[in-house]
């Protein structure tokens, strides 16, 4: 197999540390979800109804679900009154009629009128959005000093500061600079998604680029990018077509299954690029993940691919030590 090298760059710059979240609000997000997807709604509904009162600035994120969740117990009423409060108050939710969560509402009375209002909204939020780039510089940044670059686009759905959990390793603390970029394309009020076909997505990743160069220590030399799921998609295809002569990427399960095919003439004027792939024998997008990797087996392309046993469409565990072989790989000689 070859590899490809890539590293990318965004801004919209602010700096800070890793974040932290709110563990506690993150179980009980994962024991709804369980107990949604496991058919026990009502439960559900009443987990979500009082953390209402424990949580009172996560309000949005639990009224977004407890709209899906009334709707599939026949609550459609409770639903619309939930989501028209929130359009009062400027908010959108990315409803979706052909989501699967979404078909109990779609023969109801009312309902298109709500995802219209809500495409409204969302559609106006899109048009005053840009990308915004967050950005950690390694212990002891010396201003003098150049260093190599690593970009970061989360996966669809997603955050920087989702991202920001997992992408951290001993390597980047100490000798890099990690640019988390945040797409413009808004899913609702807390997540986004990445779409390589709008015109508007390259050119604002350029342009975050060239203002992480210029107000950053960089070694343009030395440039990288990751990303996940269709982060990761879009990681491929930025490497792909150059645009920031990165020599090499890192992608966790990258979603290649909506993604134009990229010929093999294309691939072969890059490689010199090295690439890292991780996906998980239970991923649902590992079969496009390899019929694309044949394409960069004709193209002579030096990769690597790993397949995690009982893994899925997800990080692997200790992603920090994928990480840093991932860099190590990238940057042999």
């Amino acid at each position: 197999m070859k590899t490809i090298h890539l590293v990318i760059l965004m801004t919209a710059t602010i700096e800070l540390g890793y974040s932290q979240t709110d563990s506690g609000f993150e179980n009980l997000m994962k024991i709804y979800h369980e107990q949604f997807d496991s058919n026990h709604i009502t439960e559900a509904i009443d987990l979500l109804e009082k953390a209402l009162y424990k949580y009172p600035d996560r309000h949005y994120e639990i009224n977004k679900e407890l709209a899906i969740a009334y709707g599939h117990v026949g609550g459609f009423e409770k639903s619309f009154e939930i989501w028209n409060n929130g359009f009062e108050k400027g908010f959108y939710y990315c409803i979706i009629p052909q989501w699967d969560i979404y078909k109990p509402f779609n023969n109801i009375d009312g309902f298109e009128e709500i995802y219209k209002k809500d495409r409204e909204i969302r559609e106006k939020a899109i048009q005053n959005t840009s990308i915004k780039s967050e950005i950690i510089k390694p212990d002891n940044y010396d201003s003098k000093k150049d260093y190599p670059l690593l970009i970061v686009l989360h996966g669809g759905g997603s955050s920087n500061e989702t991202s920001m959990k997992y992408w951290n390793s001993s390597i980047l603390s100490e000798n890099y600079i990690v640019a988390f970029l945040q797409s413009y394309l808004t899913y609702d009020m807390n997540s986004y998604g990445w779409s390589w076909d709008r015109p508007r997505t390259k050119e604002e990743m350029v342009k975050t680029f060239k203002e992480i160069i210029d107000n950053y220590s960089i070694d343009t030399t030395k440039v990288i990018i990751g990303g996940m799921s269709a982060g990761g998609y879009v990681a491929l295809r930025t490497s792909i077509h150059n645009l920031f002569s990165n020599i090499g990427f890192i992608v966790v399960c990258p979603d290649l299954r909506w993604g134009h095919p990229v010929s093999k003439d294309i691939i072969s004027t890059k490689n010199k690029i090295k690439g890292y792939i991780i996906s998980g024998d239970n991923d649902m997008c590992l079969e496009s993940i390899e019929n694309w990797t044949h394409i960069l087996d004709e193209s002579k392309m030096d990769y690597r691919l790993k397949k995690v046993s009982g893994m899925g469409h997800e990080y692997p565990t200790e992603f920090y030590n994928e990480i840093e072989i991932a860099l190590k790989f990238i940057n042999e000689e």
